[in-house]
This record gives structure tokens, C-alpha cells and sequence, in this order.
């Protein structure tokens, strides 16, 4: 499975705004003005990474290489015990001798060069550099033949780029590239001015990107998707890129997306480019999470074992609702306090079969009984006199990983197919689309954890990335684009699809 590993706490930090290359499809193009970042700015910030708990330091431009400090702040994140430091460059200057050899002596463990095109012609169109295809291979090459040193490469997808993908990646691989990142381009700085060049037809070219993952994995070189969009791999879920690398997408703009979470304020790019962007729906529930705050509509809560302590204040809003997780947290002293002084519903989701309750707290006015493993088993015997005073609901509820997932969950489809024919038409289903349920309506569970705003009220932007990954990230399959319910259909949890398949979608459309 293509799993990002959460563990590798990745700092991007910029070293210049300068690069000797003039691709095509740089994202980056909007930022350069030809200087290189002062060294002790660079210095701090990496040192801020370290505070924060991050790990690895990821050093890019620009072109990183050209900053005349490189090696020393290469030299600086082993000071710092950073556990690895890596670079990403266009690689050309790896080709003169001696580079390779002294970054590798001042710390570095990681190159990852850009290499794109395996043709001259074509690399060099994407570049509009003339003499960077045979810098940039002899750089790759000076590197790749020294130890110590692992040596990894990006290739940006582009309609010129896909046919020759695999023949290309045969070719570096066979040269000693350990590691191959293939993206998908995304609409920022050169890419969008350039946009009838770069992006292209996405469904047509998906065989051509699953042969080159498929190659990878025969060859057991490691192969990352990264903003390739999912519904490429159907049938070859194990290449979906993992959601847990939203998390890097955010932190590479986090200004914006907090001044979108806390202030209103919409990002610049909003507009044409949402349609060809990776962080669309993400951008689309945090806009529409945020208004909802802005205009008093106030979702309900969802209160844990882990957060219960928040009970004591920080909501930006009084709730109208509170959605426990688990009956058990009832007993919280902190709990039954809140309850006590105010006029608020009450609703539960359980994980266990009513068999497993002696009974439901009459304060309970909904129960959410989750699918999975366990709740499955015995579809015919849904109801329980445990119901006779309270809603019953069914829901399925996202994970935040794909271990989860696959320890927890059962295909959605297999499940649905069980259970409408023993006969619960009229309990309400959460979170499964139309197709699978057969219902006019497909209902969404919006309540947010408790621990999605900060003491003062905002919102926790890296706590409501974590609640979107768990809960919200969900995918549909390419079939599905001739649906009439495409537009309001969210599809099913990545994770779900990861672990079980797009074959799960559409059923009985």
C-alpha cells in the first residue's frame, strides 16, 4: 500500500527564490525574484522546526543548490539532530565535480532530483533550458554512485511525458534511483499559465500511469503517487497516495488556509483553478465549516474520552447538540456538570451491538449505531427494546488509517446488500451515497470533535485537518461521472476505498 509515513515529520524550508532552470510548469514561478534567503532566516526557521517536532528538513527553492551557504546549513540540521536532510533539486549542479561529495560530507542523506523527460527534446521543452538534460543526468548520475547517499527522483506527469513514463523510470532505475515520486501537476505560478501544456486528459492516460506504479512494484523500486487523483488507480488501489499527506499540503500554505479557517479571508487562487487543484475539497469544507461559525449555524459537537476536558469552554459557540462518542463518557463527572446547567440534546454513537448495553440513558435522544466488524453480524436483529425510546441511525464513519480501516470495517457494499434485505428500509443511513442505500437523500454526519477549536474560539487548523482526514476525505470512482447526483455526492471514505476498492461504487445505479 502506498502509506505516507506519518512518522517522517517532513520541515520544507526555502532556501533561495533563484533557480537556473525556467520550467514550464513551475508552481514556484510567482515567488522568485532572483535572491537567495538570508542564511540566519533560514537558520531559525529550521530551528522552529525542531521546536515544533519535526524531524526531517526538507531544503528547497527555488533551486536550493545555488544558495552559497548550502552546504553549511546542510551542516547546521545535523547540529540541530534533525534525523534526516534532504534536497530537492534540478540537479545540475551535482554535475560538477566535487558537489555531490561535499554535501554528502556536510550531512546530506537525501537528493531528489527533478527529472522529467527521458528524451532531450523533451525534457529541455519543460525546462526551456538549453544543456539541462545532460547537467541534470550527470548530476543524478555523480550521486547516485555514492554511498551514504540515497538518491530519489520526481516526475512531473504532462501529456509528453506519460507515454515513455515507464521506459524512463527502467532507465533511472537501472542507474541507481532508489525512490520515485510521480505528480500530478498542480495550478499554481507557470503550470497555470501554461495549463493547455501541462494538464491533459487524465482519464485516457490512467493505464499508462498504472503500468509505471505496476513496473515499480515488480521491480521492488518504491513508487509514490503524490495529488494524483485516486480515481486513476481503480483496480490498483494500492498506489492511492494516503491522506495523511494533506497534511504537508497544509503546512506549505498554512497562512492562507488560516486566514480562510479564522478570517474569511479566500485564498488568491481561488476561481478557475479549483477545478484542476488537489486541495479543492479540502479548501471546499473548511470555507463551508468556517461560514457556518461566521453565521451562528452551529454543528454539533462531538465529545471523547480524549477531549471531554474541553467541555470547560473555547467553543466559538454555545451547542445545541453534543454528540458523545461511546455511552461510558456519561459517567465523566465533567460531563454530567455540563449537563446540568444547560437545555442541550444528547446523542451517542455506539461501536457494539445492543446486545453489549444494558440499557440507554434516557438522556439520550439518538443513537448512531457504526458499521463495522462487530455491528454486521447480525443484520436481521438491528432493532432492540435497548431503542424503544430513542432514534436509531445507521453510520459510517471514516478512519484515520488504513490499518484502521482494514482492522475495523467491512466493504460498504457487501454490508448495504445484507442489510436492505433484512428489511431496515426505514432506519437512516449516514454517509453512504444513493447508489449503495437506494434512498432519495444521501445524509451526511458534519458534527466536528471538540477539539477542532482552540481555547480562544478559532479553529485549530491542524486539529480540523485531522477531523477532515478521519472523517470528510472521501473519493468517488471515474464511473461514476455519468450519475445525476455526481455534483452532491461526496463517494465514500479514501480509506474505504483504499482498503476495499472503487468496486464498492456504484452499486445498483
Amino acid at each position: 500500500m502506498n502509506e505516507y509515513n506519518s512518522e517522517n515529520k517532513k520541515y520544507w524550508v526555502r532556501l533561495t527564490r533563484v533557480c537556473n532552470n525556467n520550467c514550464l510548469f513551475c508552481l514556484d514561478a510567482d515567488e522568485q525574484n532572483g535572491s537567495y534567503e538570508p542564511t540566519e532566516s533560514i537558520l531559525a526557521l529550521l530551528r522552529e522546526g525542531r521546536a515544533r517536532g519535526f524531524d526531517q528538513a526538507v531544503l528547497s527553492g527555488g533551486e536550493p543548490t545555488l544558495h552559497p551557504d548550502f552546504f553549511a546549513i546542510v551542516s547546521e540540521t545535523k547540529k540541530m539532530e534533525y534525523r534526516r536532510t534532504q534536497t530537492i533539486t534540478n540537479g545540475r549542479m551535482f554535475s560538477y565535480a566535487g558537489f555531490a561529495e561535499r554535501a554528502v560530507a556536510a550531512g546530506l542523506d537525501e537528493a531528489t532530483f527533478s527529472l522529467h523527460a527521458g528524451a532531450p527534446s523533451a525534457f529541455e521543452t519543460l525546462t526551456r533550458t538549453p544543456g539541462s538534460y545532460d547537467e541534470a543526468l550527470k548530476g543524478f548520475m555523480r550521486a547516485a554512485k555514492l554511498s551514504g547517499l540515497a538518491v530519489s527522483v520526481d516526475i512531473l506527469l504532462t501529456a509528453s511525458t506519460i507515454p515513455s513514463l515507464t521506459d524512463w523510470i527502467k532507465r533511472l532505475s537501472d542507474l541507481g534511483a532508489s525512490e520515485f515520486d510521480i505528480l500530478y501537476p498542480i495550478p499554481f505560478g507557470e503550470a497555470w499559465k501554461h495549463k493547455n501544456d501541462i494538464f491533459f486528459n487524465l482519464d485516457e492516460s490512467a493505464k499508462d500511469i498504472v503500468k509505471a506504479f505496476e513496473f515499480c512494484e515488480e521491480r521492488g523500486v518504491k513508487a509514490w503517487s503524490n495529488r494524483i487523483p485516486a480515481r486513476v488507480f481503480e483496480g490498483a488501489e494500492r498506489f492511492i497516495q494516503s491522506p495523511l499527506k494533506l497534511r504537508v499540503e497544509v503546512e506549505a500554505k498554512r497562512g492562507m488556509f488560516e486566514d480562510l479557517a479564522n478570517r474569511g479571508v479566500e485564498p488568491p487562487c481561488s476561481g478557475d483553478r479549483c477545478a484542476f487543484c488537489h486541495v479543492t475539497d479540502f479548501c471546499r469544507s473548511l470555507r463551508k465549516f468556517s461560514g457556518a461559525i461566521a453565521s451562528k449555524k452551529s454543528p454539533s459537537i462531538i465529545i471523547t474520552e480524549n477531549n471531554v476536558a474541553r467541555l470547560g469552554g473555547g467553543f466559538p459557540y454555545e451547542p445545541e447538540t453534543i454528540v458523545i462518542d461511546g455511552l461510558g463518557i456519561l459517567e465523566n463527572e465533567q460531563m454530567k456538570r455540563y449537563f446540568l446547567k444547560r437545555d442541550i440534546r444528547i446523542e451517542a454513537i455506539i461501536n457494539k451491538p445492543f446486545e453489549n448495553y444494558q440499557r440507554i440513558p434516557d438522556i439520550v435522544s439518538t443513537v448512531y449505531l457504526e458499521i463495522n466488524r462487530e455491528t454486521a453480524k447480525n443484520l436481521s436483529n438491528i432493532g432492540s427494546a435497548l431503542l424503544d425510546k430513542v432514534e436509531l441511525k445507521i453510520i459510517m464513519r471514516g478512519r484515520a488509517t488504513l490499518e484502521e480501516t482494514l482492522g475495523k470495517d467491512i466493504p460498504i457494499a457487501g454490508f448495504m446488500r445484507e442489510f436492505l434485505r433484512s428489511g431496515n428500509m426505514e432506519i437512516e443511513i449516514l454517509n453512504v451515497p444513493r447508489c449503495l442505500t437506494g434512498r432519495e437523500e444521501m445524509r451526511v454526519f458534519d458534527a466536528v470533535p471538540a477539539n477542532v477549536f482552540k481555547s480562544s474560539g478559532e479553529i485549530d487548523l491542524d486539529e480540523y485537518v485531522g477531523c477532515y482526514m478521519a472523517n470528510w476525505m472521501s473519493e468517488k470512482s471515474a464511473r461514476c461521472a455519468g450519475c445525476s447526483h455526481y455534483a452532491d455526492c461526496p463517494g465514500i471514505h479514501i480509506n474505504h476505498v483504499r482498503a476495499f476498492g472503487f468496486s464498492n461504487i456504484p452499486f445498483g445505479i
